[in-house]
């Protein structure tokens, strides 16, 4: 789980001192976005400070584990990979926060699983 991750990022920082650079957050741990929109809007607020870099999300389908988002010129990538294969790029209208979705291709996100990693300066 989410905890498991947090271990090791800290685990990462204390041994690799560049890392210290870095400022790690849990922006919805305890304040999930309540709907998609709400999601969608507070990790644009996010991720128009200039000091964001990237962030990992949890996802629930099409199975648990995490993606990586990071700012790609003007537009949000997002990657996934599997061990053995080539990076997988998603667009943000296959992703949706919320429990459920009707079409079984939408990769359902975790809410509460973002990890918001940023600049500690400009």
């Amino acid at each position: 789980g989410i905890g498991d991750l947090e271990k090791m990022i800290k685990r990462c920082r204390k041994n690799i001192p560049v890392l210290k650079e870095l400022s790690v957050t849990y922006p919805f741990r305890k304040n999930a976005p309540p709907t998609n929109k709400k999601y969608w809007e507070r990790v644009d607020d996010l991720f128009g400070d200039a000091t964001a870099l990237c962030a990992v999300i949890g996802i629930t389908r099409p199975t648990y584990h995490w993606i990586v988002m990071a700012r790609d010129g003007g537009r949000m990538q997002f990657t996934d990979s599997t061990a053995g294969a080539l990076c997988v790029w998603k667009d943000r209208t296959h992703l949706f926060a919320r429990e459920r979705h009707a079409d079984p291709n939408i990769w359902l996100i975790c809410r509460e699983e973002f990890i918001l990693f940023s600049k500690l300066s400009e």
